[in-house]
């Protein structure tokens, strides 16, 4: 059940403190301090952006890399641009959106972020 908090056993002797996000209400929180956050979901990265600018140090922790999608795309929410476009096949949609988000972010592997599923490790051959 998710909401239930599934906090990990940490192994070793970890002083800090551990939390899980349905303890989190502000950045002020975490203001000054160390901030590991885990996972890439909508809650992990909105708390990796909001502490990235109130940390002393933030670093984000994922199992593979992501593609990050903006919560807005030409000053309108993204889930609307795609309800309001043109019906594509669903391969050609992914193509031209991957292409956007291409264009508009960058490759995320300059960021120090892992490679996301589609674009290859720098000296793979394709």
């Amino acid at each position: 059940m998710q909401w239930y908090p599934n906090v990990a056993e940490v192994p070793g002797n970890f002083t800090g403190e551990v939390r899980h996000t349905v303890t989190y209400r502000s950045a002020d929180e975490l203001k000054g301090k160390r901030v590991l956050v885990v996972g890439a979901g909508n809650s992990g990265c909105d708390i990796a952006c909001d502490v990235a600018r109130s940390a002393d140090h933030a670093v984000i922790s994922m199992r593979r890399g992501y593609w990050f999608i903006p919560k807005h795309l030409f000053g309108r929410p993204v889930d609307t641009i795609a309800a309001s476009g043109p019906k594509l096949p669903m391969w050609l949609e992914q193509r031209v959106f991957g292409a956007l988000l291409r264009l508009l972010n960058g490759d995320p592997r300059r960021l120090g972020l892992q490679s996301p599923c589609g674009v290859p490790e720098v000296g793979h051959v394709v």
